[in-house]
Parts: C-alpha cells; sequence; structure tokens
C-alpha cells in the first residue's frame, strides 16, 4: 500500500527572501549564529507554523547558520508509516542548495502515529557529513518530543504537530525541548557484526541481466537500514543509470520491515499492483522494480 506525502516547501534558492516573508530574520545576515541563537530568532514563526497545523504529523524546519530559514517540510502522521528525505537534490521532498556539504539524500525521516502519539524517526542514509545530536553523531534517532539534528551549517528543528502545540510560549522555554539529550540511542554500523546471530526476518533478492543476488537481512540490518542504489555505500548495489546513488532503504519501522524510497528519480513499483511503493509494508512474495532490476522480498516465518 502507498502512501501519498504532503509536504510544504519553502523556496530553497532565494532563502533571505523567503524569510522576509515570514518576518523571520528580516533580510540580514545571521552572521553564522549558533543553533540557540538561529532557534530564538526563528521560534516565533516556528511556533506559529505548529500552532496552526492542528492535524498530527511532523514539521522539519532547515536552518542555515548564515542565512536561517532554508526550508521546511510537513509530513502527515498516520496509523500508517509515511517517510520523506531531506538533500541537495531537486527531487527530494524538501530540496535544499545552500550548502554544499549536504548530500543529494542526506537524511530520510518516517512518521507514524503510535497509539494515538506523532512518532518520527530520522536515519542518516550513510553520508559524508552524517547527522548529529546533542550527543555527536547518530545514525538513527526516534523520538515523540521536539528534536534537534544538524550537519554542516544546517540545523533541522524536528516537531511534532497536532491539537495542541508541541512548543512553549517563550523561545527560552522552548530551546530547552531541543537541547535534550534525545532518548534513542545510536544503532552502530557494524554492531551486528559484533553481536551473537540475531533472527532473520527475511531475504532480499536482487535480479540483474547479470546474475542473481540474495542477501539474509536479520533484526539488527533491519533496524539499522539497508540501503539500496547505485553508490558503493549501499549494502545492496545496482549498477544501474536509472537507479539512484541512494534510491531505497529496507528498514525496520516499530519492529516491521519495510521498503521506502529515498527520494529517488525514478522511484520504486510494485510489480503486482503496477503502484509507486514510497513507504511499503513489506510480505512474503513482494516483487518491485528498481531501475531495470527488480528485487524480491521472502519472509522468514
Amino acid at each position: 500500500m502507498s502512501h501519498t506525502r504532503i509536504v510544504r516547501v519553502m523556496d530553497s534558492v532565494a532563502p533571505m527572501e523567503q524569510a522576509r516573508h515570514d518576518t523571520f530574520v528580516a533580510g540580514r545576515s545571521l552572521s553564522s549564529a549558533s543553533p540557540q541563537q538561529l532557534y530564538l530568532q526563528s521560534h516565533r514563526l516556528i511556533r506559529n507554523a505548529c500552532h496552526e497545523e492542528r492535524r498530527p504529523g511532523l514539521f522539519v524546519f532547515a536552518l542555515h547558520t548564515d542565512v536561517g530559514l532554508v526550508g521546511r517540510l510537513w509530513l502527515s502522521a498516520t496509523d500508517a508509516p509515511r517517510a520523506g528525505t531531506l538533500g541537495r537534490h531537486h527531487v527530494v521532498d524538501l530540496p535544499i542548495t545552500r550548502d554544499g556539504a549536504l548530500s543529494l539524500r542526506h537524511v530520510l525521516f518516517v512518521v507514524r502515529l503510535v497509539e494515538g502519539r506523532v512518532r518520527f524517526s530520522s536515519l542518516d542514509l550513510e553520508t559524508p557529513g552524517g547527522v548529529h545530536t546533542v550527543l555527536g553523531p547518530q545514525h538513527a534517532t526516534e523520538s515523540e518530543r521536539p528534536l534537534l539534528l544538524r550537519t554542516a551549517q544546517l540545523s533541522f528543528f524536528c516537531v511534532p504537530t497536532g491539537l495542541t502545540c508541541a512548543l512553549p510560549a517563550m523561545g527560552d522555554d522552548a530551546w530547552r525541548a531541543f537541547d535534550e539529550v534525545p532518548p534513542a540511542p545510536e544503532v552502530g554500523r557494524w554492531a551486528w557484526l559484533k553481536k551473537r546471530p540475531e533472527p532473520s526476518v527475511g531475504v532480499l533478492t536482487l535480479r540483474l541481466s547479470s546474475g542473481v543476488f540474495a542477501m539474509p537481512v536479520d533484526e539488527a540490518m533491519a533496524k539499522r537500514g539497508v540501503l539500496i542504489g547505485r553508490d558503493e555505500r549501499c549494502e545492496v548495489v545496482i549498477p544501474d543509470s536509472y537507479v539512484s546513488r541512494v534510491h531505497a532503504v529496507v528498514l525496520s519501522i516499530d519492529g516491521v520491515p519495510h521498503l521506502i524510497d529515498c527520494g529517488s528519480s525514478n522511484g520504486v513499483w510494485h510489480r503486482a499492483t503496477d503502484e509507486q511503493a514510497r513507504c511499503w509494508r513489506l510480505t512474503d512474495g513482494d516483487v518491485f522494480h528498481v531501475g531495470n532490476a527488480t528485487l524480491d522480498w521472502h519472509a522468514v516465518q
């Protein structure tokens, strides 16, 4: 089952002009402001946007140290997870061209409702710059409260939305919510190699004209995320010009494996239904088209 992502994106080409429209930085440079300074100067804009959005979901505000707000993204939260990608490529959900250190597809956000509460996750797509919290580099995070993520000269203020605003009225009080230690520890890239074997959740099979390649996926790998794409940093490499460098990921969401499109140029398509798979709950026997290749998923019973 596919899901339509609800997105609000501000123009990343002319951030200062857009910022003036939102009475954010009053048309002046922030002179390499700290995340706290950035937030305090943007608190009113961020809180007003979150206060006005009464539907459950996630706002991500991207602020640059020199120019302030360069984009924002809102994803609707439902019982079925939805995903959005932030990066430098123009086809992703939140494209940001201001910072050259940002990867084409840098961070993936997944949002859903869990027992009526908005829960969201972030996943660093194995980028050189990484994604940081107050604890330092973090491959993956999960939260139900406001969260600050950083990379290079960018700060991402993540705020759940709903019937009530998650942010206090005063800027200093709201900043403390972002400055708290995030609740989820980092998932180490090779932690699954250092521990005793974990139960397998399925087998991912790649079918190319040159052959067939199968990869067993255990619980730790699914939590970490199995990247699929053309780039060598992916666990499943597909040498096909129709495949994006980082195209998709197999990721466990609340214990259930999903295949998620990472903002690819040509999409992921479910063969049986011909639907575009943006955040697809995997079931035994699913087959997907990725460029000229096919991916099969067989669940382990």
